[in-house]
C-alpha cells in the first residue's frame, strides 16, 4: 500500500496531467468570441484557461 504523498501525486496525475497545460495553453491563445457570447462570458472563460494555465502564477501577474 503506497503512503498519502503516492495516493496524492498519483490523482494529480490522474486528474492534472502534465501535458494538459499544453492544452489549456494552445485553447487560451486561439480563444475568440463566439457569436451568442457576451464580453463577460468571454472574460469569465478567459480567466478559467489562465488559471488552468498558470496554476502556480501569482494573481498579479495573471
Amino acid at each position: 500500500m503506497g503512503t498519502y504523498d503516492d495516493l496524492v501525486r498519483a490523482l494529480g496525475e490522474r486528474l492534472a496531467p502534465p501535458y494538459q497545460t499544453e492544452s489549456y495553453r494552445v485553447q487560451l491563445k486561439e480563444r475568440q468570441q463566439r457569436a451568442t457570447e457576451t464580453m463577460a462570458e468571454l472574460g469569465q472563460d478567459i480567466r478559467r484557461l489562465t488559471n488552468l494555465t498558470y496554476p502556480k502564477a501569482p494573481q498579479d501577474v495573471k
